[in-house]
């Protein structure tokens, strides 16, 4: 996993035979986003300022969801 410097995105995860990309942002919530190509991750990881590439070619650009992952079984056997 790449080293993400933001103070708005802190984790980025790209799938790409799925071309999906997870993005877990500061706040501790966790989004992914769907037809995302593997330029628009790469280009994510090299802009300079990762908040604004998202605000201006991820954001509104491609579906996504909240992730969140599933909760593990407390009950004991």
């Amino acid at each position: 996993m790449p080293d993400v410097r933001s103070s708005m995105i802190a984790r980025v995860e790209h799938d790409a035979s799925a071309q999906e990309l997870l993005i877990t942002f500061t706040s501790g919530k966790t989004y992914i986003y769907y037809d995302v190509p593997r330029n628009v991750y790469s280009e994510l990881l090299a802009a300079d300022s990762k908040g604004s590439y998202f605000l201006a070619c991820i954001k509104d650009c491609y579906p996504y969801a909240e992730f969140r992952m599933p909760r593990r079984s407390s009950r004991r056997s």
